[in-house]
């Protein structure tokens, strides 16, 4: 058994980091507990994931009252069959700061102070000679630089890995290939596909393929293992005009043919700026919600409902005036843009924010705030998140649980482009939703790798 204690960013990043570690002691300084509460009134994601976790913090306050311990002294069980505890960390960390200052270290950070509070508790816990005092406590945390400096004091400390999807990129990376009509047969009759290609197949999975004599139509493998052995299913991807547009690449002909699969209720795809995910994925959705109404035999929808995470680039522009819907207009104009290319022939009552919004007071399209997501239910809907890559995996999720009968929900995001603190490529929310729910026959996912937004923009995206 270990002795944890976690820093404000990974609490702020998943609420449940207690139970997440409920194999092992967990201690949460005061001081965490004194910075989350400049958090707990805000609107945002971080303001919710701090009420959550004082939530969760003074559950166990009240078990521990219940059972007459002290979560100082004596810690609370974390799970009732477990040997981990909770404890409250209030280690004085003045006499160690004072040591500290000595090396640069400025005193009045709450970052330095919570590493001064680890240090003396792991010198007192080395003096006493407890039972695990060659590690100590080991501190949690999402901060390179608090990280750095820990480790030149003689500190454990770790990153949060149950936020990390370890080697993310073989989940999306090499998922769209070369299959001849040979390997397909020898793929049906022995079950092994050629060695290059490298795909464990223990679970449900996709592989793209395409066949060099027939490239506009891509072979979509799905394959899966039960107790009757492996299985496979191969399907053409057929070229398809979805809302008007057609597929440039094969990346995305095999993107709209796993968007238009009623089988299909959640979609993820990845890719770099300008290869065309939301447009895509905006088409696929107003195709199933617009053309396809009053159809017979194709699955139609009642609504778009539009989302994106409240994220700027760069500083903030401040407070903005209005509604909840006035205030999400300006995240909104990749819609608008969208819109717009989707109804480049059209006259200008349907064309960009004009276009969108008459859909809009028609009920066809919805925009939701992520923030007040929470307690809805999603019906016969079609649920589109762009760039979710600036989610937290609690907050996709939350999002995910939404999603009631008849829904289908479209993941978009680039997840090399994060605007949100101690978040990357391997612990955001799209690729722990890949990395989770990847081998479950209704989700599918999809790598695009070409730009197709201009020459430039391709330039860009590959060398800046």
């Amino acid at each position: 058994m270990r002795k944890f204690t976690i820093d404000t960013n990974v609490i702020l990043l998943d609420p449940h980091v207690i139970t997440a570690l409920g194999d092992n002691d967990v201690y949460i300084s005061l001081l965490v507990v004194e910075e989350l509460d400049s958090f707990k009134k805000g609107q945002n994601h971080l303001g919710g994931a701090a009420r959550e976790f004082s939530r969760h913090l003074d559950s166990y306050r009240q078990k521990a009252s219940n059972l007459g311990l002290n979560l100082v002294k004596d810690g609370v069980p974390i799970r009732d069959n477990g040997e981990g505890r909770l404890f409250i960390l209030m280690e004085d960390p003045s006499s160690t700061m004072a040591d500290l200052e000595k090396h640069g270290i400025e005193g009045n950070k709450t970052d330095n102070k919570i590493i001064a509070q680890v240090k003396s508790f792991n010198d007192r816990l080395r003096r006493s000679k407890q039972k695990g005092s060659k590690e100590g406590l080991v501190l949690i945390t999402k901060d390179f630089n608090m990280r750095i400096k820990v480790d030149a004091l003689g500190i454990v400390s770790e990153d949060y890995e149950n936020s990390v999807v370890q080697n993310f990129d073989s989940y999306i990376n090499n998922n769209i290939d070369h299959l001849e009509d040979a390997d397909i047969a020898l793929l049906h009759e022995q079950g092994t596909l050629p060695n290059d290609w490298g795909f464990p197949l223990f679970e449900h999975i996709q592989i793209y393929s395409v066949n060099d004599h027939d490239k506009e139509h891509p072979t979509v493998i799905y394959a899966w293992e039960n107790e009757d052995g492996r299985e496979y299913i191969t399907v053409k991807a057929h070229p398809r005009t979805i809302y008007g547009i057609s597929a440039k690449n094969v990346e995305q002909q095999i993107l709209i043919h796993e968007l238009l699969d009623e089988d299909k209720i959640c979609v993820s795809v990845v890719g770099k700026a300008g290869c065309g995910k939301t447009l895509l994925a905006f088409a696929a959705a107003l195709e199933m919600v617009v053309n396809r109404r009053g159809k017979d035999g194709a699955r139609c929808y009642d609504k778009v409902v539009l989302a994106r995470p409240v994220v700027s680039v760069g500083k903030e522009i401040g407070y903005l005036p209005g509604t909840e819907r006035e205030k999400l207009d300006p995240f909104m104009v990749p819609f608008y843009d969208a819109f717009d290319v989707l109804h480049s022939k059209a006259g200008p009552k349907m064309k960009g924010e004009a276009g969108f919004k008459s859909l809009e007071s028609q009920g066809m399209i919805e925009v939701q705030a992520i923030s007040s997501i929470r307690g809805r239910s999603f019906k016969n809907c079609i649920l589109v998140i762009d760039e979710a890559q600036n989610l937290t995996p609690h907050e996709v999720k939350t999002i995910c649980t939404r999603v009631g009968e008849g829904t289908k929900i479209i993941l978009c995001g680039d997840i090399y482009q994060i605007d949100t603190p101690y978040m990357d490529s391997e612990s955001n929310g799209v690729s722990h939703t890949i990395a989770k729910l990847r081998g479950e026959p209704t989700f599918a996912y999809v790598h695009l790798t070409k730009g197709e937004r201009s020459s430039f923009a391709e330039l860009a995206a590959r060398l800046l």
